[in-house]
């Protein structure tokens, strides 16, 4: 028989007991639930950075929907420059609202030609169909109708037929700013059936005289490029370089004069503002047929391939390449089998470095060098927007247009 003694003993031992075994299951490790709760913004910067391992006493971060990124900071000249070439783009998005197009910025879509003025706002200048041109001093614009080249005062809205009776169909009619008055395009006869070229070099005045071909022997693949000084047309024949001298008429240019043996085809070309350089879209052999960009230096008679690659086919040779104002960077698009390193280029003449700006096509150089906007798309090749990029720091930003319109020209 126990005593109140003993009750009282035996009570006090189970509660000690309790107590010590609650406080051995409270140490045993447990596994916790994670929580993640709501999405995390994240700022990205200009410069890939490794996603951090979770650590044992913090579980990783799911990310749930979608995040908008914050616009990159500008990035300096010299640390863009200094990017591997050819490997990747700048990481630039594009900022979340597009800017208006710049004072100056010329402009085309279905209505017509805009000019931007001043104040920021677009001026329409004239009603004129889809690839009409507007001239150096912006008082007339050209544009094809049917077969013919016609003239558009936009002052007065008079037009007249360049090209009318001449029995030959017409192309890529462009001003001469050196010479002005002087027109120069493509021509062929309406019975001929020449494939995919731009036809045989020709010129006509803006009164409708002088109408002239050229060079009649060989029709172009290419577009002609109108030399800085007035006096020199650089222009291809059925895929060989030559020089149209207007007072003494087409002298042949070697490519293996200028040291570069292994030239195949060649046309586009696009003279360098001091007239100095000639760029060109040359095909080479080295075995294989590859397309790259070739540089002239017309004063040391020497030359410089750059950006050879493998191309995905095409009808008809490649757009010209574009200069900048002050001749430092050339700008150029790529047709490439690699996906990733098809679409725009630009590469410093003088360094040699190439900056890949993304898919795009049509640049177009700012009076004061200081930005470049093209035509980008997804890389499906679609959605086509226009872009803005700095030069040097190469920071990307989209820019509004109507639907529809592409910017054509940039004046002072």
């Amino acid at each position: 028989m126990f005593t109140k003694n003993d009750t009282t003993f035996a009570l006090s031992f189970f509660i000690f007991m309790i107590m010590v075994l609650w406080l051995a299951v409270a140490c045993v490790p447990a596994e916790v639930e994670p929580s993640f709760g709501e999405p995390v913004p994240v700022t990205r910067d200009g410069s890939p950075t490794p996603f951090p391992l979770p650590t044992e006493t913090a579980p990783a971060i799911e990310l749930v929907g979608s995040v908008t990124p914050t616009p990159y900071e500008t990035l300096d000249g010299e640390l863009a420059l200094s990017l591997t070439p050819g490997i990747e783009p700048p990481a630039v998005p594009p900022t979340p609202t597009p800017v208006p197009p710049f004072p100056g910025m010329i402009y085309q879509d279905s209505l017509g030609l805009w000019r931007v003025a001043g104040d920021w706002q677009p001026e329409l200048l004239a009603e004129l169909p889809v690839g009409a041109i507007l001239s150096p001093d912006g008082r007339q614009a050209l544009y094809l109708s049917g077969d013919d080249i016609w003239l558009v005062e936009l002052d007065s809205r008079e037009e007249r037929n360049l090209t009318v009776g001449s029995g030959r169909g017409h192309c890529c009619a462009q001003w001469w700013p050196e010479r002005p008055g002087t027109i120069i395009f493509g021509s062929w006869p309406l019975d001929s059936d020449l494939g995919p070229t731009t036809g045989f070099l020709s010129a006509v005045q803006s009164d409708g005289g002088g109408y002239t071909v050229l060079d009649e022997e060989v029709q172009s693949n290419g577009l002609p490029a109108t030399g800085p000084d007035g006096q020199r047309i650089a222009y291809d024949r059925g895929g060989s370089s030559w020089i149209y001298r207007w007072d003494v008429g087409p002298e042949p240019l070697d490519p293996a004069a200028y040291g570069l043996t292994n030239v195949v085809r060649i046309g586009g070309p696009a003279w360098s503002p001091d007239g100095r350089q000639l760029a060109w879209t040359v095909a080479i052999e080295d075995p294989d047929w590859q397309i790259a960009l070739a540089i002239f230096d017309l004063e040391s008679q020497s030359a410089w391939l750059h950006h050879p690659y493998y191309n995905t086919g095409r009808g008809g040779w490649f757009p010209p390449p574009a200069w900048s104002p002050d001749g430092r960077w050339l700008a150029f698009v790529t047709e490439d089998l690699d996906a990733a390193m098809r679409g725009l280029w630009a590469i410093d003449v003088e360094e040699g470095d190439e900056i890949y700006l993304g898919f795009g096509n049509k640049p177009l150089w700012s009076p004061d060098n200081r930005w470049l906007v093209y035509q980008g798309f997804s890389e499906q090749g679609q959605d086509p927007t226009a872009r803005l990029v700095e030069v040097g720091s190469w920071y990307m930003i989209q820019m509004y247009l109507p639907p529809g319109a592409m910017a054509v020209d940039w004046v002072e």
